[in-house]
């Protein structure tokens, strides 16, 4: 009788969990630009080894790209998940929340400031990193849950800032999210933030800085594809 209730309330569970999800609920179309910067950043070759001193660097058209360590899960972290189920996930949801796009400083020469809008989607390009960095990890994303133990995912980017100074050729920033998973067994959420700094970068224009802010959504992808394979 109590193994009968116990499958009652579990199947109880798997339908309002299921009824509860949709497909994502705005258009994400991938553009040709977010297309375009996506490919660009995968075509960078890392050394992320932990043990080397210059993992934390690589030379980008003449700028240096130091990064946290973000880029070194590229050989430690990076690696198929060993769990005995296959594991799914369901990208339910990817919002840009950020208060305001206007979010790199630009200091002059002379030390006058502007404020440079982020072109970049967010939500375009962390949708395709995550794709890739899932995949690449034995992780199967879906585009509708067939189980009540795939991973619904929602992530909304939270905020974005960099400052450049000119005379230095000096820039650094960050990105920042909060992340939340659940299936019928956890229901979890996490801060996601990501940072690096980038040197000797000539920018005139706020097109300049948009391969930095790619490569930052792509740590946020990695560390959060990280976290899914850990659970």
């Amino acid at each position: 009788m109590r193994k009968i209730l116990s499958i009652i309330i579990l199947i109880i569970a798997i339908l309002s969990l299921s009824g509860c999800r949709h497909k994502q609920s705005y258009d994400l179309q991938i553009d040709t630009r977010s297309q375009v910067l996506f490919e660009n950043v995968m075509r960078v070759q890392n050394d992320c080894t932990m043990g080397k001193a210059r993992g934390d660097k690589v030379y980008i058209n003449g700028a240096k790209f130091r990064q946290n360590s973000a880029l070194r899960y590229c050989l430690e972290k990076n690696m198929l998940d060993t769990s005995k189920v296959l594991k799914k996930v369901y990208i339910h949801r990817i919002t840009d929340e950020r208060p305001d796009t206007r979010a790199i400083t630009y200091i002059r020469k002379n030390g006058k400031k502007d404020i440079y809008n982020s072109n970049p989607r967010l939500e375009v390009l962390f949708y395709m990193f995550l794709d890739h960095e899932l995949r690449t990890r034995g992780i199967l994303p879906v585009d509708d849950p067939d189980s009540a133990y795939a991973y619904r995912l929602d992530f909304r980017f939270t905020g974005l800032n960099a400052t450049y100074n000119f005379s230095q050729r000096l820039l650094s920033g960050g990105v920042m999210g909060d992340l939340r998973l659940e299936n019928i067994r956890i229901d979890r959420s996490y801060k996601v933030d990501s940072y690096h700094t980038t040197e000797r970068l000539y920018a005139t224009r706020s097109t300049d800085f948009d391969f930095f802010v790619a490569l930052l959504i792509k740590h946020e992808a990695m560390k959060v594809a990280h976290l899914i394979s850990k659970l």
